[in-house]
């Protein structure tokens, strides 16, 4: 009888140790992901997860477009922060084949991106980190700034 209620509470320890760490694996996974990444920054930014924000003349809206009201003036930036990693990433595109044969990647920060005002254009603008593969190096290379109005890109840097 001893022996049946230990091999219960036995598999009932291991069922409940178990399940903790696959959820614990699972939670990690889903919130690890760029897209999850993307829109922890964002909230850094003070973009909203619902709807919109409206503070001094600039609506804000959860997926990282603005509409900029100054002097009756409207400056509206259509290219959302999907968009903006896509072009970096098709940007990224040749520089990463020709890296190939020599085992490093370039990839995006997207934990650290930011937006700045410059030439009277807004731009979201990306880290970009060269990585050896089997290892972690991460050594910043330059940034790539994205238009927010047409969604052109262009790298300032080590590679332009």
């Amino acid at each position: 009888m001893k022996e049946k209620t230990f091999f219960i509470r036995s598999f009932f320890v291991l069922f409940i140790i178990s399940s903790i760490v696959l959820y614990s694996y699972m939670y990690y996974e889903s919130h690890n992901t760029p897209e999850a990444k993307l829109e922890k920054r964002l909230r850094e930014l003070y973009y909203p997860e619902h709807g919109y924000y409206y503070a001094d003349g600039t609506i804000k809206y959860p997926d990282g477009r603005v509409i900029i009201v100054t002097d009756g003036q409207v400056e509206n930036y259509t290219v959302n922060i999907y968009q903006a990693t896509s072009a970096v990433k098709s940007l990224l595109a040749p520089y990463n084949s020709k890296l190939a044969s020599y085992s490093f990647t370039l990839s995006i920060d997207y934990e650290h991106f930011t937006e700045t005002f410059k030439d009277n254009d807004f731009y979201f603008v990306f880290p970009i980190k060269m990585n050896r593969k089997g290892h972690n190096d991460n050594i910043l290379v330059g940034y790539a700034f994205v238009d927010r109005k047409n969604g052109r890109a262009f790298i300032k840097g080590l590679l332009g």
